[in-house]
């Protein structure tokens, strides 16, 4: 859904052509791309919240195909906030 909403969004403020291409992905496994691919990362809407034990391995891939120097942004959720 978070996918599609983004879709929607680029197309309706009029950005969807600056964007090369959307995927879904696994964050546990980015293997599908080289090492030092991506200048920055953006993972909003919790997603490394949903790695659980797989967590390190994430961020291992996350860690992985930045460039150096690269930036990454990622939400979590927290329990407080769910049970609030």
């Amino acid at each position: 859904v978070q996918l599609d909403l983004n879709r929607h969004y680029a197309q309706q403020n009029g950005y969807d052509d600056k964007i090369l291409e959307w995927k879904q992905v696994d964050l546990v496994d980015l293997s599908e791309f080289t090492d030092c691919s991506f200048d920055a990362l953006v993972a909003y809407g919790g997603p490394l919240s949903y790695t659980l034990d797989k967590r390190q391995q994430a961020l291992n891939e996350i860690h992985r195909v930045l460039q150096p120097g690269g930036l990454v942004l990622l939400s979590v959720m927290s329990l407080f906030g769910t049970m609030h």
